[in-house]
Protein backbone atom coordinates (compact mmCIF):
# COMPACT_ATOMS: atom_id res chain seq x y z
CA UNK A 1 0.00 0.00 0.00
CA UNK A 2 2.93 2.59 0.69
CA UNK A 3 4.78 1.86 -2.73
CA UNK A 4 1.25 2.59 -4.11
CA UNK A 5 0.59 5.85 -2.73
CA UNK A 6 4.47 6.77 -3.56
CA UNK A 7 4.07 5.53 -7.22
CA UNK A 8 0.70 7.58 -7.33
CA UNK A 9 2.61 10.71 -5.33
CA UNK A 10 5.10 10.33 -8.59
CA UNK A 11 2.72 10.20 -11.43
CA UNK A 12 0.48 13.44 -9.84
CA UNK A 13 3.71 15.19 -9.68
CA UNK A 14 4.99 14.71 -12.94
CA UNK A 15 1.50 14.66 -14.67
CA UNK A 16 -1.08 16.53 -13.19
CA UNK A 17 -2.39 19.78 -12.05
CA UNK A 18 -4.00 21.53 -9.06
CA UNK A 19 -7.32 22.95 -9.35
CA UNK A 20 -7.19 25.98 -10.97
CA UNK A 21 -8.99 28.98 -8.63
CA UNK A 22 -9.90 32.24 -10.13
CA UNK A 23 -10.67 34.09 -7.01
CA UNK A 24 -8.53 36.23 -5.21
CA UNK A 25 -7.61 34.79 -1.86
CA UNK A 26 -8.87 37.06 0.84
CA UNK A 27 -6.45 36.53 3.51
CA UNK A 28 -8.96 38.47 6.36
CA UNK A 29 -11.67 35.62 5.52
CA UNK A 30 -9.76 32.38 5.68
CA UNK A 31 -7.96 33.59 9.33
CA UNK A 32 -11.67 34.64 10.28
CA UNK A 33 -12.91 31.26 9.11
CA UNK A 34 -10.08 29.39 10.78
CA UNK A 35 -10.45 31.64 13.84
CA UNK A 36 -14.35 31.07 14.41
CA UNK A 37 -14.31 27.35 13.43
CA UNK A 38 -12.26 26.86 16.14
CA UNK A 39 -9.23 25.37 14.29
CA UNK A 40 -6.45 27.44 15.72
CA UNK A 41 -5.95 24.72 18.66
CA UNK A 42 -3.64 22.95 15.81
CA UNK A 43 -2.23 25.59 14.52
CA UNK A 44 1.44 26.56 14.23
CA UNK A 45 2.82 22.98 14.07
CA UNK A 46 5.84 22.06 11.63
CA UNK A 47 5.33 18.97 9.10
CA UNK A 48 8.74 17.97 7.66
CA UNK A 49 9.42 20.48 5.12
CA UNK A 50 9.45 23.06 7.02
CA UNK A 51 11.07 21.44 10.21
CA UNK A 52 13.88 20.34 8.58
CA UNK A 53 15.22 23.67 7.10
CA UNK A 54 14.26 25.27 10.71
CA UNK A 55 16.35 23.04 11.80
CA UNK A 56 19.35 24.22 9.81
CA UNK A 57 18.90 27.70 11.43
CA UNK A 58 18.52 27.04 14.62
CA UNK A 59 21.98 26.36 15.61
CA UNK A 60 23.48 29.84 13.87
CA UNK A 61 20.82 31.58 16.12
CA UNK A 62 22.40 33.46 19.17
CA UNK A 63 20.24 33.55 22.50
CA UNK A 64 18.28 36.17 23.57
CA UNK A 65 17.60 38.07 20.03
CA UNK A 66 15.26 39.48 18.74
CA UNK A 67 13.87 37.01 15.75
CA UNK A 68 11.51 38.65 12.81
CA UNK A 69 9.71 36.11 10.56
CA UNK A 70 8.05 37.94 7.10
CA UNK A 71 4.77 36.31 6.24
CA UNK A 72 5.04 33.98 9.41
CA UNK A 73 1.61 32.38 8.95
CA UNK A 74 0.62 30.90 11.94
CA UNK A 75 4.32 31.32 13.62
CA UNK A 76 4.97 27.77 13.61
CA UNK A 77 8.68 28.78 12.62
CA UNK A 78 9.01 31.28 15.43
CA UNK A 79 7.21 28.68 18.30
CA UNK A 80 9.71 26.14 17.04
CA UNK A 81 12.95 28.04 17.29
CA UNK A 82 11.93 29.52 20.79
CA UNK A 83 11.26 26.09 21.73
CA UNK A 84 15.36 25.69 21.27
CA UNK A 85 16.55 28.91 22.02
CA UNK A 86 15.86 31.77 24.05
CA UNK A 87 14.74 34.52 21.68
CA UNK A 88 12.21 37.37 21.08
CA UNK A 89 9.75 36.70 18.54
CA UNK A 90 8.54 39.24 16.04
CA UNK A 91 6.22 38.54 12.96
CA UNK A 92 4.55 40.26 10.04
CA UNK A 93 1.49 39.12 8.04
CA UNK A 94 -0.99 41.03 5.62
CA UNK A 95 -4.17 39.93 7.58
CA UNK A 96 -5.68 41.62 10.69
CA UNK A 97 -6.84 38.18 11.69
CA UNK A 98 -3.70 36.50 11.54
CA UNK A 99 -2.19 39.23 13.23
CA UNK A 100 -4.56 38.37 15.81
CA UNK A 101 -3.77 34.99 16.32
CA UNK A 102 -0.16 35.78 16.58
CA UNK A 103 -0.88 38.32 18.93
CA UNK A 104 -2.48 35.70 21.34
CA UNK A 105 0.51 33.21 21.28
CA UNK A 106 2.56 36.23 22.20
CA UNK A 107 4.39 37.37 19.18
CA UNK A 108 5.05 40.74 18.81
CA UNK A 109 3.12 40.96 15.20
CA UNK A 110 3.08 43.92 12.52
CA UNK A 111 1.43 44.09 9.47
CA UNK A 112 3.31 44.12 5.99
CA UNK A 113 2.54 43.67 2.52
CA UNK A 114 5.55 43.07 0.97
CA UNK A 115 4.73 44.01 -2.35
CA UNK A 116 4.69 47.91 -0.75
CA UNK A 117 7.92 49.12 -0.70
CA UNK A 118 7.39 51.48 1.95
CA UNK A 119 6.02 49.32 4.29
CA UNK A 120 9.06 47.23 3.94
CA UNK A 121 11.22 49.82 4.73
CA UNK A 122 9.15 50.55 7.85
CA UNK A 123 9.84 47.43 9.44
CA UNK A 124 11.70 46.82 12.81
CA UNK A 125 15.19 46.21 13.04
CA UNK A 126 15.77 42.21 14.32
CA UNK A 127 18.81 40.70 14.84
CA UNK A 128 17.52 37.45 12.66
CA UNK A 129 15.41 38.10 10.12
CA UNK A 130 13.53 35.07 7.93
CA UNK A 131 11.27 34.89 5.19
CA UNK A 132 10.79 31.12 4.45
CA UNK A 133 8.47 30.49 0.69
CA UNK A 134 8.21 34.26 0.41
CA UNK A 135 10.37 35.42 -2.13
CA UNK A 136 9.63 34.07 -5.00
CA UNK A 137 5.95 35.78 -5.00
CA UNK A 138 7.89 39.00 -5.29
CA UNK A 139 8.71 41.05 -8.44
CA UNK A 140 11.38 42.85 -6.74
CA UNK A 141 13.44 40.28 -4.67
CA UNK A 142 16.51 41.99 -5.71
CA UNK A 143 15.26 45.72 -3.65
CA UNK A 144 13.84 43.20 -1.17
CA UNK A 145 17.20 41.99 -0.41
CA UNK A 146 18.73 44.89 0.12
CA UNK A 147 16.41 46.60 2.50
CA UNK A 148 16.06 43.69 4.65
CA UNK A 149 19.82 43.96 4.82
CA UNK A 150 19.75 47.36 6.63
CA UNK A 151 17.44 45.67 9.21
CA UNK A 152 19.03 42.88 10.22
CA UNK A 153 22.03 42.95 12.72
CA UNK A 154 23.27 39.43 12.00
CA UNK A 155 21.88 37.46 9.28
CA UNK A 156 18.79 36.78 7.02
CA UNK A 157 17.58 33.61 6.55
CA UNK A 158 15.66 32.97 3.21
CA UNK A 159 13.80 29.27 1.57
CA UNK A 160 13.01 29.44 -2.14
CA UNK A 161 11.93 26.13 -4.22
CA UNK A 162 14.64 24.67 -6.39
CA UNK A 163 13.19 24.62 -9.68
CA UNK A 164 15.85 22.52 -10.82
CA UNK A 165 14.79 19.62 -8.88
CA UNK A 166 14.71 16.34 -10.87
CA UNK A 167 10.64 16.10 -10.91
CA UNK A 168 10.48 19.14 -12.26
CA UNK A 169 13.27 18.54 -15.01
CA UNK A 170 11.14 15.20 -15.82
CA UNK A 171 7.76 17.37 -16.06
CA UNK A 172 9.65 19.66 -18.27
CA UNK A 173 10.84 16.96 -20.59
CA UNK A 174 7.23 15.97 -21.19
CA UNK A 175 5.95 19.46 -21.85
CA UNK A 176 5.08 20.73 -18.96
CA UNK A 177 6.36 23.43 -16.44
CA UNK A 178 7.62 23.05 -13.19
CA UNK A 179 4.39 22.76 -10.63
CA UNK A 180 4.82 25.20 -7.46
CA UNK A 181 1.85 26.50 -7.20
CA UNK A 182 -1.52 25.82 -5.23
CA UNK A 183 -4.63 27.53 -6.90
CA UNK A 184 -3.02 29.63 -9.70
CA UNK A 185 -0.11 29.46 -11.45
CA UNK A 186 0.37 33.27 -10.61
CA UNK A 187 1.33 32.66 -7.55
CA UNK A 188 5.03 32.40 -7.94
CA UNK A 189 6.97 35.67 -9.84
CA UNK A 190 10.75 34.40 -9.53
CA UNK A 191 12.72 31.00 -9.94
CA UNK A 192 15.67 29.68 -8.76
CA UNK A 193 18.34 26.27 -9.02
CA UNK A 194 20.86 25.77 -7.34
CA UNK A 195 23.66 27.29 -10.15
CA UNK A 196 21.08 30.02 -10.30
CA UNK A 197 20.67 30.89 -6.90
CA UNK A 198 24.42 30.81 -6.28
CA UNK A 199 25.64 32.98 -9.57
CA UNK A 200 22.55 35.29 -8.20
CA UNK A 201 24.02 35.81 -3.98
CA UNK A 202 27.03 35.98 -6.28
CA UNK A 203 26.25 39.39 -8.44
CA UNK A 204 24.59 40.83 -5.66
CA UNK A 205 27.69 40.80 -3.72
CA UNK A 206 27.04 38.66 -1.11
CA UNK A 207 29.02 35.26 -2.21
CA UNK A 208 31.57 35.63 0.44
CA UNK A 209 28.95 36.00 3.35
CA UNK A 210 26.30 33.58 2.02
CA UNK A 211 25.33 30.13 2.59
CA UNK A 212 23.25 27.60 0.68
CA UNK A 213 21.83 24.57 1.87
CA UNK A 214 19.78 21.84 -0.08
CA UNK A 215 16.98 20.40 1.89
CA UNK A 216 14.02 17.46 0.97
CA UNK A 217 14.48 15.66 -2.06
CA UNK A 218 15.92 12.39 -2.27
CA UNK A 219 17.92 11.52 0.52
CA UNK A 220 21.36 10.89 -0.10
CA UNK A 221 21.73 11.92 -3.37
CA UNK A 222 20.71 15.34 -2.63
CA UNK A 223 23.78 15.39 -0.50
CA UNK A 224 25.58 14.55 -3.48
CA UNK A 225 24.14 16.18 -6.70
CA UNK A 226 22.38 19.28 -4.76
CA UNK A 227 20.89 21.08 -7.62
CA UNK A 228 19.04 17.95 -9.38
CA UNK A 229 17.90 15.93 -5.83
CA UNK A 230 17.51 18.81 -3.43
CA UNK A 231 13.62 20.29 -3.35
CA UNK A 232 14.56 23.03 -1.27
CA UNK A 233 16.82 26.04 -0.92
CA UNK A 234 17.45 27.33 2.27
CA UNK A 235 20.27 30.21 2.54
CA UNK A 236 21.70 32.60 4.95
CA UNK A 237 23.26 36.04 4.45
CA UNK A 238 25.51 37.55 7.14
CA UNK A 239 25.52 40.99 7.74
CA UNK A 240 29.12 41.84 8.41
CA UNK A 241 28.59 45.97 8.93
Amino acid sequence: MALKKRLYKIYRDLFSYPELQMEVINYDEYWKKRWQDGTSEGLGKLNSFQRERTDWIVPKIEENSKVLDIGCGEGGTLLYIKKNKSIFPMATEISQYALKYLKSISIDAYKCDMLKIDEVKKLPRADYIIMFEVLEHLPNAEEIIKILEQKANKSIFISIPNTGYFIYRIRLLFGRFALQWVTNPGEHLRFWTYKDLKWWLKSLGYSKRSNVHVYQGVPLFNKIFKGIFGKGLVFEIINNK
